[in-house]
């Protein structure tokens, strides 16, 4: 039986004494054609363990997953209020106007970053990985145009800032220049990993920061997230059906290692987190949440589409705000971003996301007393702890 997590629930502080080991944080009726009927079929369960790939390596879909305590004191470093932004694009043909509303609402969420003082920086690739020369490569930010139906402007840099002038004109100018043809297999999983082990895209990636993704996709991890192999119609099983079912069984590729979420962050951790620490991380996905068949339906008109099962799943292990595609604007929940992101900063990353209330004590104890949720990986704190506070976390994980 699958598990569900908890998540973000709200702690009064506890306090006691005890810790052992001490580490180091930074901070998913026919109306048209199909070429079955359900009548006499047992239809498939849409979530990550239909998935071959997840059903034999997430533990959360294991009946016999094992249960692991830890009880681990991290101090709190210098607060260095520094984050890495990578923006990863769906920029395969069906996404287009979604680009668009994000590239116009993207002020929203910078905003959050600058009320707070946040030092922060921002890159951008897309999902495509079937060419070696574009996988995971950040991409060049552009200005609009100085002259009416002119060529952007190229600005030179793969790295955006606060106090580069006109970012709304450049954030709309670079989404509406890519190309819109892009690889159909989207991997945004896969494209993150790339982007990180990529040479010549370290300008994007501080070792003193926390790193924050944001995935924005009408489909899931190579289209259906491993799990539309033997699929009888779309994912909207019973409803409006748009298309033979063999058009989205023609989706399918399987996954691998590197469209792992929780392989991702481990690799992340590997990769960019300075000597003895661990490195803050936290995803964000704008995509069509699982059992939203009203936008689904929208979103399966034009093309088929796929519930964001994975790129959900990263967001929940790492505690990030999991988006609507389908909202008329994307202003509310780019600020709802940029506030997570900040929180972020002032977080505890543990080693795996607990599943049930972890236990948290703060010594020596803050006045005020402070207060945090727990979300994915992460015990979040309501304001900054004083450096050098040691947080003792006793949780629980499943694990392989």
């Amino acid at each position: 039986m699958k598990r569900q997590m908890k998540n973000e629930k709200l702690k009064r502080p506890l306090f006691t004494l005890a810790f052992t080991s001490t580490l180091l944080a930074i901070g998913f009726s026919f109306n048209s054609c199909s070429d079955v009927a359900f009548s006499n079929l047992t239809l498939p369960v849409v979530d990550l363990c239909s998935s071959d790939y997840f059903s034999e390596s997430d533990p959360t879909c294991f009946t016999n997953a094992r249960r692991v305590n830890y009880d681990e004191t991290y101090q709190i470093p210098p607060v260095l209020n520094k984050v890495d932004i990578l923006l990863v694009l769906d920029n395969s043909g069906s996404m287009t106007e979604d680009l668009k509303k994000l590239a116009s609402k993207l002020d929203g969420l910078v905003e959050q970053l600058d009320i707070n003082q946040t030092d922060w920086q921002m890159c951008y690739i897309t999902t495509s990985v079937s060419e070696d020369d574009i996988a995971g490569k950040a991409r060049e930010w552009l200005a609009p145009p100085t002259k009416p139906n002119g060529d952007p402007i190229r600005t030179g840099s793969i790295v955006l800032r606060p106090e580069t002038a006109n970012k709304s004109d450049i954030f709309f100018t670079s989404i509406d220049s890519l190309p819109e043809k892009g690889d159909g297999n989207e991997r945004g999983i896969t494209a993150i990993r790339r982007a990180v082990a990529r040479i010549g895209n370290e300008e994007c990636f501080r070792a003193d920061a926390a790193l924050a993704t944001v995935i924005i996709s009408d489909e899931d991890e190579r289209s259906c997230g491993g799990r539309c192999k033997d699929y009888p119609s779309s994912e909207n099983f019973g409803g409006p059906q748009y298309r033979l079912a063999e058009k989205y069984r023609n989706q399918y590729s399987p996954l691998d290692f590197e469209d792992d979420p929780l392989l991702l962050i481990s690799y992340i951790n590997d990769e960019l987190a300075p000597a003895g620490m661990r490195k803050t991380y936290v995803n964000h996905s704008i995509v069509i949440r699982k059992g939203d068949y009203i936008c689904y339906d929208t979103q399966d008109k034009e093309d088929p589409a796929f519930f964001g099962l994975v790129y959900s799943h990263l967001q929940s292990l790492t505690g990030g705000i999991l988006g609507n595609i389908c909202a008329e604007s994307y202003s509310e929940q780019l600020k709802s971003i940029g506030a997570r992101t900040v929180e972020a900063i002032n977080s505890v990353t543990l080693r795996c996301a607990p599943i049930e209330e972890p236990v948290v004590t703060l010594l020596p104890e803050p006045n005020p007393p402070a207060t945090w949720i727990y979300s994915g990986n992460k015990i979040i704190f309501s304001a900054p702890l004083a450096q050098s506070t040691r947080v003792r976390v006793q949780y629980t994980c499943l694990e392989r």
